[in-house]
């Protein structure tokens, strides 16, 4: 590959994650143009077996209210599904998952889930099940990690929490869904009662490994 792949000052080469070079010299450094929350893509490092985020990644990011009315449905509803190319994510990885929400100040429950699966729907393994009553606001989030053996075999905190860190006595989240092909992240939201809204105000995704 060309020196100018290395990010040096001479500029970077860019492709799209389908059309990326198979092989490199370790270190090159390339821009994807077709992964990544803005029009730059995002930079990725051969390191001698497949390219990985050159450090943290954002892929992911909308500030967009998006209401999940319970008068529409009380059942789960989708707000988002957002895709993962086959094979971007590799072993060792860590997928971050930040969202702000606001919904209805009362006693019913209002369930955010962040879900990973193979299609774009509500059938993915929930590695949040994050539930609020009597309050407003809450920024939430998970983090969901490829083991260092393999990409197909994923690990999350305890779901049913409402927030990413702490402690809780629910057993880990465990998945073995197969990343080598495309896969989507799902953000949903419930309203038990059909007088609720819940809102999704902004969310973003970084992976890094």
């Amino acid at each position: 590959m060309k020196a100018n792949m290395m990010g040096t000052g001479l500029g970077m080469q860019s492709f799209t994650w389908a059309g990326r070079p198979t092989s490199a010299t370790v270190g090159a450094i390339i821009r994807i143009t077709d992964v990544g929350s803005t029009a730059a893509g995002t930079e990725w490092k051969w390191d001698g077996t497949r390219w990985n985020p050159n450090g943290r990644q954002r892929i992911f990011s909308s500030i967009a209210d998006i209401a999940l009315a319970g008068a529409t449905s009380t059942a789960e509803q989708k707000a988002a599904g957002l895709l993962l190319p086959a094979g971007l994510i590799g072993a060792g990885y860590e997928i971050d998952v930040t969202i702000l929400e606001t919904y209805s100040n009362s006693g019913n429950n209002k369930v955010l889930r962040v879900r990973l699966g193979a299609a774009n729907d509500l059938t993915g393994t929930a590695y949040l099940t994050g539930t609020t009553t009597t309050t407003a606001t809450a920024q939430n989030g998970c983090k969901i990690r490829t083991t260092t053996a393999s990409a197909n075999a994923q690990l999350g905190y305890a779901v049913s929490v409402s927030t990413p860190f702490g402690n809780s006595s629910a057993a880990v989240v465990t998945d073995t869904l197969n990343m080598s092909n495309a896969s989507y992240l799902v953000i949903s939201g419930q309203c038990a009662n059909a007088a609720d809204i819940l809102t999704i105000k902004a969310y973003t995704v970084d992976i890094w490994r």
